[in-house]
């Protein structure tokens, strides 16, 4: 009963914590500032300089033509793009999750600058925030000092399991671990005192993560505040706190959860609805096999102890297939955070928190223990996740939290009035553990006995010769580093239990070789860039593109090495049908053949016999049908100038275009009758379903077998070939092509006249002449959400040729109408706006409270 009227008495005084008194009355934000200037000092080869942040393998650089094309879409046409038109031939922007775009501060920030410097501006200030949030969590519901509550901060916010999330750009893992304090510590002023003013920050807190859009990592989060608000509600029990009181923290507490998933509402239900109704390639489950991938191996576990053990940047070799960060908490506050459980090995947080460093640690191991198997079968939507190692920042949070529990406990003055008894078991305690830190320091230093302890954890062909020179590079000079430090850190504790210096002495240098052993991980994480190294904002090859295309739409087709990284086309306002999406449309992938652009490529290249890709000037001039029916006007590559070269595709049936036949096909025959040329994709669009047609066509017939007439344009010439690294081959074939075109030539797409009218994200519009019955083909990919009107009247579309759309119509002039809409973004909204407005009137209620005072005395 002791014990958990101890644990419910600390939740109890969360929410009225008395202030440290002092003279001074801003020294919290001095400790503000001070996270803020060490923020500004760690990443200053970013702040102070016009390069960008991150590296090569960054996310970030794979999502800037997104989120350019968000900026550019509420900057210059004042939309919210609905659409999301720079890759994979365009696919709907909200249901399918289009990044962290309803995360106000991720707008905020990229509308003041641009995308490629956005990012950067954006992780940084999420680390600021960690620290901030984690020093308010400490110092106003924990009730540690100042300097302890800087210490804390300071530990949380330079940890490399946050920080080296920026050489990946996993800014939304950062986002999530950022908000977490916040979180925290509304959760604990709620349970303390369940007031409606707590429930709705702990309900914004909550919606906040979810904006970010890593549904993964806030889903993690949940767990852990549903354990906490478990194991408060049992000590309340045990404790014999006032029935109607426990039930009133429940409702409290699931109120703020419901609340704060109601806010965000908008942002997960599309992209749920998205997935379950099997628009995406993502699937719901996906095996044991998927949901265990880019686990924690031993490597990366026994790394928690000195990073460069098996987790260095360089010379990695463990089982994952890279690994571009790392779990590392830091060696202090995984010392101090053991030394706190030691020291009050009855305290029920402290157990609690000790608990929830081994479970992340056990579920981030995946397969590599039978934890994680029971969890897959058990815990509903693990089965639907990969990357279990995610989880490691609760590990990061527990140990630092209760590395923070020590540090409060030495400036209390503790371990200055231990009795004999307890001093000397202290004594003996630390000077065995000096002993065996100095001999695990010593045995692997051994070459011979840390291969021996590390065979099975090593990973590929080459992981041996990589385990040694990292041995030697790295791990032992970074193993007698560690070495020292743990034996100042505990001989100093020595001294404090001892009589011989102050505990703030020891607090100091604890905070000085934590901050110098995570300072020294994150620098092997924190890279710049040039922006003009990926981005190619004055080639006068993509301004004459973008020109062009202000005229009317196209798409371009980047081949492999055009950009340094995948889907940058938006970057310079330029639509393409390449990429990379996690919900990618399914209908879309098949289109393209897979990942790989197998359809895309087989079309316009060659592959010599040392598998070198090559352009085919006779496949260009002859029918490519992917590429026509995907309004591909261009083919782009890489120039030995060093920015881009185009190939014009003359044959792009373009955006809109004219088909007077039709064929009803399955949906699996469509792709091998394309490949096939099995009908004329020029003149006549396969339909998945029998159109109703506004006007009398004879012998349309459901027919799946008869061959098209059309000739195998592109068997067999061989000439004129172009690699994709010869400018000058680049040029000859322009030649050539442009010679062709204005040779005389049947293009059925001239039949169709075409001005557009207005083209934004969320609103396309054109005048068309049909110049006879038939079909006005849509290059746009096929989704439910479209809706097409033609003069005023909202009409049927159907798919076509796979991933398309088309209209049938009568011949004459029409004004067409198109505009994307999100199926599910209407009723998200509405529930939305409900609960945000709910939260917003809670939050008002005290502000109208005092100003009625003010008046009533005025």
């Amino acid at each position: 009963m002791a014990n958990s009227s101890t644990g419910l008495k600390e939740n109890k005084k969360a929410a009225a914590i008395s202030p440290e008194k002092s003279t001074f009355k801003h020294w919290n934000l001095i400790c503000i500032g001070i996270l803020l200037i060490v923020t500004a000092l760690v990443f200053s080869q970013f702040v102070f300089t016009d390069k960008m942040l991150g590296s090569a393998h960054s996310d970030q650089l794979a999502s800037v033509g997104s989120k350019q094309y968000l900026s550019n879409s509420i900057s210059h046409n004042g939309q919210f793009p609905t659409w999301e038109s720079t890759r994979l031939g365009g696919m709907p922007s909200i249901d399918a999750l289009f990044s962290d775009a309803l995360y106000i501060p991720g707008t905020i920030v990229r509308a003041l600058m641009p995308a490629h410097q956005a990012f950067g501006y954006l992780m940084v200030l999420h680390i600021f925030l960690a620290g901030m949030f984690f020093f308010l969590m400490l110092n106003k519901s924990f009730g540690v000092t100042r300097l302890a509550a800087l210490t804390g901060a300071m530990f949380y916010m330079l940890s490399p399991q946050f920080v080296t999330h920026v050489y990946p750009g996993h800014d939304g893992k950062m986002f999530v671990i950022a908000w977490l304090p916040f979180v925290i510590w509304r959760l604990r002023s709620l349970l303390a005192i369940p007031a409606l003013r707590n429930v709705a920050l702990l309900g914004l807190g909550i919606a906040a993560m979810i904006f970010t859009s890593h549904i993964q990592m806030t889903y993690f989060v949940l767990w852990g505040v549903f354990l906490y608000w478990v194991v408060n509600t049992v000590l309340s029990v045990r404790a014999k706190e006032w029935h109607q009181n426990i039930l009133l923290k429940s409702l409290a507490f699931w109120g703020a959860v419901f609340l704060g998933l109601g806010i965000s509402f908008v942002q997960f239900f599309p992209s749920f609805m998205f997935v379950r109704e099997a628009f995406s390639v993502r699937g719901i489950d996906r095996g044991f096999e998927h949901a265990a991938s880019w686990s924690l191996h031993w490597a990366e576990f026994f790394s928690l102890w000195v990073h460069e053990f098996g987790n260095s940047l360089q010379y990695y070799w463990g089982k994952n297939y890279f690994k571009l960060n790392t779990e590392y908490a830091g060696m202090i506050p995984l010392l101090l955070s053991v030394l706190a459980i030691v020291s009050k090995p009855k305290s029920v947080w402290r157990v609690f928190w000790g608990a929830i460093a081994v479970f992340a640690v056990l579920f981030a191991l995946g397969a590599n223990t039978p934890f994680f198997s029971i969890l897959y079968h058990t815990i509903p939507g693990v089965k639907s996740f990969r990357a279990p190692s995610m989880i490691m920042f609760w590990f990061t949070f527990a140990t630092i939290l209760l590395s923070v529990y020590f540090v409060k406990d030495l400036l209390s003055g503790r371990f200055n009035i231990i009795d004999g008894k307890e001093k000397q078991k202290w004594t003996r305690g630390l000077w065995i553990a000096m002993g065996g830190v100095t001999f695990i320091a010593i045995l692997f230093s051994i070459e011979s006995f840390a291969v021996s302890f590390s065979r099975s954890m090593m990973g590929g062909a080459d992981a041996f010769r990589t385990f040694q020179v990292n041995f030697s590079e790295k791990f032992v000079p970074a193993l007698w580093l560690w070495w020292l430090f743990i034996m100042v850190s505990l001989g100093m504790f020595l001294a404090v239990i001892n009589g011989k210096i102050k505990p703030a002495v020891l607090v100091f240098t604890l905070l000085a070789i934590g901050m110098a052993d995570m300072i020294k991980v994150n620098g092997q994480f924190i890279a710049t860039e040039s922006p003009r190294k990926y981005f190619y904002h004055n080639d006068p090859t993509l301004g004459e593109l973008k020109s062009e295309f202000d005229k009317a739409p196209f798409r371009v087709f980047s081949v492999n090495g055009t950009f340094q990284t995948q889907n940058q086309e938006g970057a310079y306002g330029l639509e393409g049908v390449g990429g990379f999406h996690d919900n990618e449309l399914n209908i879309y992938r098949s289109f393209r053949g897979d990942q790989r652009d197998i359809h895309f490529l087989e079309s316009i290249a060659d592959i010599s016999p040392d598998g070198r890709l090559s352009l085919s000037m006779t496949k260009i001039i002859g029918n490519t049908p992917f590429l026509d029916l995907a309004d591909v006007g261009y083919i782009l590559l890489p120039s030995n100038t060093g920015g881009v070269a185009k190939v014009k595709n003359p044959t792009s049936l373009g955006r809109l275009s004219y088909a007077a036949d039709y064929r009803v096909m399955d949906e699996d025959r469509i792709i091998p009758a394309l490949r096939r040329r099995e009908y004329n994709y020029r003149t006549t669009v396969a339909l998945v379903e029998k159109p109703q047609l506004p006007f009398n066509k004879n012998d349309r017939r459901d027919d799946r077998s008869r061959p098209s007439a059309m000739a195998e344009n592109n068997a067999g010439d061989e000439s004129n070939v172009l690699t994709d690294k010869q400018s000058d081959a680049v040029d000859e074939l322009q030649t050539a092509i442009d010679d062709f075109r204005s040779a005389a030539m049947v293009n059925n797409n001239q039949q169709l006249k075409v001005e557009w009218k207005k083209y934004t994200p969320n609103k396309r519009v054109a005048a068309v002449t049909m110049p006879s019955d038939g079909f006005l083909r849509i290059s746009e990919v096929y989704y439910p959400g479209w809706r097409i009107s033609i003069d005023g009247t909202e009409v049927k579309y159907y798919r076509s040729d796979m991933a398309w759309m088309a209209v049938p119509l009568k011949a004459g002039t029409y004004e067409v109408l198109m505009e994307p809409k999100s199926l599910y973004m209407d009723r998200a909204l509405k529930v939305t706006l409900i609960c945000t407005l709910m939260a917003v009137v809670i939050l008002m209620l005290p502000l109208v409270k005092r100003s009625r005072g003010r008046a009533v005395k005025a």
